[in-house]
């Protein structure tokens, strides 16, 4: 299988079923841009700047490389930056945002859901904070008037949250500073210094019980073990749920054959385009689905649009199992043999980090982001491919030839 495909300006489509897909996903954001023409301004640049004087009354949509907000936006905030977000201005709408790094130190009036590498938070909320990042830190300046939930590898707490916490981390979770709320804490390390006031209870799940100063929480302090399950039992459900994802995978993969190839090569390319379009694709699919859905009449397409948003999360993890099993095997995958011994390598290193306790959200995420993300970029680059009948004589409409010589002579 050749995952260099779509580079070449004349190529022969092995499979036309992929049509049906590109159709759908174009004709769905048609509909849903159309819905938001009026209060929808977008941007596209390299780099997205609002002075601080400037003051933007519509609802912002940006696609960018950097980004730096030191104005006053008076609507809703969707930032999609490869590299950096500075937000030090006034945002009246909520925020959504994706970015490598992101700095917030201005103020938010409604809730805010970021993404990234580093997110560090030292501004003022007002609202709820959702936060999905490898190190998230909220500074001694930080204040959120509203609920806290985020995941990340390690996380910084030491602002003031006003509303109930839930904080899961891969590897270490530091407090030091004052929660308002009930807290519930996961992860392997937990460290709260004497500094650290919790008014509400405290719910941990760790390997090893706190032993805090009186007056550290002044609600009750409740200590959870993990639920622990039989070798025999993981086992069995990791073999069934490994089978099914394989045989689903060579279901798809034999019907859109190009598509996965030229998705895989993409994520190897373009990670970071392909996390926050697939994020933008996923969310806007499931608030359109929940849109439609809400009224007796689009009762029938929210269904259908639910049942796509659940087929972009299955088919993404397979994109990325792909990807994964041949940078562990370290080759290309060129022919059927080499195809389904990366997906099973793939699917078992997924499966396997699905569970690690307090690993499962990110990576589900992640993965779900990256491989819808390469998904429907693929898709738009078949727009671009040219059907050309092979000057070789044979019938019409080949179907693609998945022989393992045939493939590596290719």
């Amino acid at each position: 299988m050749q995952l260099k495909l779509w580079k070449q300006e004349k190529v022969t489509l092995l499979w036309q079923r992929s049509n049906i897909m590109k159709s759908f996903i174009i004709s769905l954001f048609a509909l849903f841009f159309a819905l938001q023409t009026q209060a929808l301004q977008s941007s596209i640049a390299t780099n997205f700047v609002v002075s601080k004087e400037t003051v933007l009354k519509s609802e912002q949509w940006v696609r960018c490389d950097n980004a730096t907000i030191a104005g006053h936006l008076k609507n809703d905030l969707f930032l999609f930056a490869n590299q950096k977000v500075v937000l030090t201005g006034t945002v009246d709408g909520a925020i959504w945002g994706t970015a490598n790094q992101i700095q917030l130190s201005g103020t938010a009036n409604q809730n805010s859901r970021l993404m990234g590498t580093t997110i560090q938070v030292s501004g003022r909320l007002n609202g709820s904070l959702s936060a999905l990042a490898d190190t998230i830190q909220i500074t001694t300046n930080a204040v959120v008037h509203g609920e806290l939930n985020i995941v990340g590898k390690k996380i910084f707490l030491e602002g003031l949250i006003d509303g109930e916490a839930t904080i899961q981390a891969a590897e270490l979770v530091t407090i030091a500073g004052t929660l308002k709320g009930n807290v519930q804490i996961t992860s392997p390390k937990i460290i709260i210094k004497n500094n650290t006031r919790i008014t509400g209870n405290l719910t941990y799940v760790a390997p090893n019980e706190l032993i805090l100063e009186k007056g550290i929480v002044a609600g009750k302090l409740t200590r959870k073990v993990a639920p622990t399950l039989s070798s025999k039992y993981l086992l069995l459900v990791l073999a069934i749920g490994l089978f099914s994802a394989l045989i689903t995978g060579i279901f798809l993969i034999s019907i859109f054959p190009v598509t996965f190839a030229m998705a895989t090569q993409l994520v190897q390319a373009v990670p970071w385009r392909c996390l926050w379009v697939g994020a933008l694709v996923v969310l806007l699919l499931f608030m359109l689905a929940g849109m439609t859905i809400g009224s007796l009449i689009g009762i029938p397409l929210g269904i259908f649009l639910f049942a796509g948003w659940g087929f972009f999360v299955y088919a993404s993890q397979i994109v990325v199992a792909l990807v994964i099993g041949s940078i562990v095997l370290r080759r290309e995958n060129r022919s059927l043999k080499q195809v389904l011994i990366s997906l099973l390598v793939g699917l078992f290193m997924l499966y396997f980090l699905a569970y690690i306790p307090g690993v499962a959200p990110m990576v589900f995420i992640a993965t779900t982001s990256i491989g819808t993300g390469a998904l429907f970029l693929t898709v738009l680059r078949q727009r671009h491919l040219v059907v050309q009948v092979s000057n070789d004589p044979q019938p019409p409409n080949p179907k693609p030839d998945f022989s393992e010589n045939q493939m590596e002579k290719k």
